[in-house]
């Protein structure tokens, strides 16, 4: 895999993982929250379409932490109350 595709990628996953420590956090207006969500949609839409367009070698240290990221949404949507409520929303 080129360098530069595992900064830009490395950097979608930081992205990624802040939008979600924000959303835990703070409590947010309906507006920005509106906007969180659709900023972390985005960002796991752009690394899934980075992954599939990456005609090198995948990097697996990447996709674990997609992945366990993405596991970590779907237990909190699961879990429920406040934290809970935050995530139904959130596409994946």
């Amino acid at each position: 895999m080129v360098f530069s595709q595992l900064v830009q990628r490395e950097v979608l996953l930081r992205q990624l993982m802040a939008v979600i420590l924000s959303m835990l956090r703070m409590n947010f207006s309906h507006k920005r929250l509106y906007y969180m969500k659709k900023k972390l949609r985005t960002l796991i839409e752009l690394n899934n379409t980075e992954m599939q367009s990456d005609s090198t070698n995948p990097d697996s240290v990447a996709d674990a932490f997609l992945a366990s990221t993405l596991r970590y949404i779907q237990f909190q949507k699961q879990k429920g109350g406040v934290v809970g409520e935050k995530f139904n929303s959130v596409k994946l």
